[in-house]
């Protein structure tokens, strides 16, 4: 039996150790937020039942979904991120009944499991509703398939057991295939062993068809165009539902570094990992590899293909990280952090005598549960906030110009959550073309079309082709270029100097007011003039007089600064400014008049910001080229 290994009271108390470590750090943590990008949308995708973004993942949506439905307390949010931190724990308890299987001692398998579980990445995925996760138990589950056919078993259930992994791995994330290339290696290792007749055959089969059932369920979920999130456009048909399944709708970040890149992303790797985990996730495997493999050692127990399966995985994941460029790259390399600490648990496995081992063991556990708890924190309000603080002034019946990758997510999820906004119109755009700027003028007519200009990169210099853009508030206002125009007939001049003069007379200081803990509210400061709150924003304008080409290089900066003339940092980043080339905003098609042209813009104060008296600081450059 291949579980035979753990039936003894050593090995049960390093399972429930684990899941007791995981339930006290992950369960007080689980909160009700969202966070940016992924984690509202797959919370909307449980809520729904719609479509997230390739390859789709119906395991983790339907899961969500049963989460939502049965547990008959607290938001959908909330549920959806509990099932993820239960995910986060189980695939800790997976990775130590891994080790204990392959052959190591209680103690060692637990710290394994402990390291996984307080590294920083693999804890804040287990925290909001992400799928990465999910991905480790099922990456596990290959690792556990490959022992049993090390060990030749050869039955049905072993047959069934490798279908279902297999099948719900690929659909779950097609990566999954690289992965599963490391049983080839449990295969040779079987030495003979492992020599399956029909019956495994047949439940292999019947195992595959029982796994891809959340696969026939996203075929059929993409059918209906209302049922996908994102893109209504993609997933329709086989050709449809292959590009979402497969994702090769991403296909164009891969390979798109230079060698020089790919290294510098390396190096960056090395440093990722003992942030993330600590050291001893690079000590570990370097002593192990030192050591080198037991001598005399015949017994498939602690001398299996595993090691060379876990780092079959790291090169692979490592290889695919590297040369794909996605601003969620280092949550991908969830399976070499896996597979580090896995390392990591076997060279302290090899520590004599058994005492020394187990001082080993509770010394790293220890300090990593320590180090993780500092390293870690719960997830907060910014999302939603950022969402309701950039929306708070939009006029009724206005139309949005929003980015599926940014702030889209978080404010869908607080629509259907909240009904937050719903009279606004959302237009989701990968990319600018003419047919959506004329479908899009009714709108700028009205004086009702806004947007973050976030992404699509060019988005910016696409609208300025036709229309002009001022800043408003947290949001850019995209109006009629008409207003800016010149008559080409007009005669022209231009002062010898260009100038620019801040029309900012009033504001001669900022008071950022005072925070209530009580009340949740900002309080007044006697006597403050221009009071602002944190996450307020403040609107700023300039003149500015001279000849077109000048305008086109001027640069203009806008800090915050302090009592002491020093700008606003957080984590060694300038926030509290506003720097920007204003003729990248005025419609390029015609010739502005530039004789006293007012350009208006807008300064987010930072949410953060400590109460105290605060000053504008302008500076205008000319930047030549």
């Amino acid at each position: 039996m291949l579980f035979s290994a753990v039936l003894n009271r050593y090995s049960l108390f390093a399972l429930l150790l684990v899941a007791i470590i995981g339930a006290f750090l992950y369960l007080p943590m689980v909160s009700d937020k969202i966070g940016w990008y992924n984690s509202s949308e797959f919370t909307i995708a449980a809520m729904t039942l719609d479509v997230p973004h390739a390859p789709g993942y119906p395991l983790f949506t339907r899961l969500g979904n049963l989460a939502i439905e049965l547990l008959p307390w607290s938001s959908a949010s909330y549920k959806v991120n509990l099932l993820t931190a239960f995910i986060g724990i189980i695939g800790a308890m997976l990775f130590t009944l891994l080790l204990l299987v392959y052959g190591l001692t209680a103690c060692s398998s637990a710290l394994g499991g402990i390291l996984l579980l307080t590294g920083a990445t693999y804890w804040e995925q287990s925290l909001l509703a992400e799928v990465y996760n999910l991905e480790i138990c099922l990456i596990i589950a290959g690792l556990f398939a490959g022992i049993a056919i090390e060990k030749g078993f050869s039955g049905g259930l072993a047959g069934f057991f490798a279908g279902v992994t297999g099948a719900v791995g690929v659909g779950h994330r097609p990566t999954f295939i690289l992965y599963a290339l490391s049983l080839v290696l449990f295969f040779r290792s079987a030495q003979g062993r492992f020599r399956p007749g029909l019956r495994f055959w047949i439940f292999l089969v019947l195992g595959i068809a029982a796994g891809l059932l959340p696969s026939f369920d996203l075929y059929f979920r993409l059918q209906n165009p209302h049922r996908v999130l994102l893109d209504p456009l993609i997933g329709q048909g086989i050709d449809g539902f292959l590009q979402v399944f497969t994702a090769t709708v991403y296909s164009g970040g891969f390979f798109v570094f230079s060698a020089s890149e790919v290294f510098a992303r390396l190096i960056y790797f090395f440093k990722f990992v003992t942030d993330d985990g600590g050291n001893w996730l690079l000590i570990g495997p370097a002593v192990l590899l030192l050591l080198g493999r037991r001598k005399g050692c015949t017994a498939v127990a602690e001398c299996g293909a595993l090691p060379a399966a876990l780092l079959a995985i790291l090169l692979i994941n490592l290889a695919f990280v590297l040369n794909y460029n996605a601003f969620e790259a280092q949550t991908m390399l969830l399976p070499a952090l896996m597979a580090l600490a896995g390392f990591t648990a076997m060279a302290v496995n090899r520590v004599i005598p058994n005492k020394i081992r187990i001082v080993c063991c509770l010394a790293l556990a220890s300090t990593a549960i320590y180090v993780g708890s500092l390293n870690v924190a719960a997830p907060d309000a910014s999302p939603a906030n950022f969402v309701k603080q950039a929306l708070a002034n939009v006029p009724r019946g206005s139309a949005m110009i929003m980015s599926n990758d940014i702030e889209f997510r978080p404010y869908w999820f607080l629509r259907l959550a909240e009904a937050f906004r719903q009279d606004i119109s959302v237009q989701l755009l990968d990319q600018i073309k003419n047919t959506e700027l004329q479908a899009l003028k009714s709108a700028v007519d009205a004086g009702r079309l806004y947007g973050t200009l976030v992404y699509p990169a060019d988005s910016k210099a696409r609208l300025v082709a036709s229309y002009s853009i001022v800043a408003d508030g947290y949001l850019h206002k995209i109006v009629p270029a008409k207003s800016y125009f010149a008559d080409p007939e007009e005669n022209l001049s231009f002062p010898d100097s260009p100038t620019v003069t801040p029309l900012m007379d009033s504001i001669k200081f900022i008071e950022c007011a005072k925070y209530s803990e009580k009340t949740g509210d900002s309080v007044p400061l006697e006597n403050a003039k221009n009071q602002v709150r944190p996450g307020d924003f403040l609107s700023y304008s300039y003149q500015f007089s001279g000849s077109p080409d000048a305008f086109k290089r001027l640069a203009v900066a806008v800090f915050l600064i302090d009592d002491k003339g020093l700008t606003i940092q957080r984590h060694g980043m300038m926030v509290g400014h506003d720097i920007h080339f204003p003729a990248e905003f005025f419609c390029q098609n015609g010739n502005l008049k530039l004789n006293d042209l007012t350009v208006k813009r807008s300064l987010v104060i930072p949410t953060d910001l400590s109460p105290g008296q605060y000053r504008v600081l302008m500076v205008a450059t000319d930047t030549p080229g």
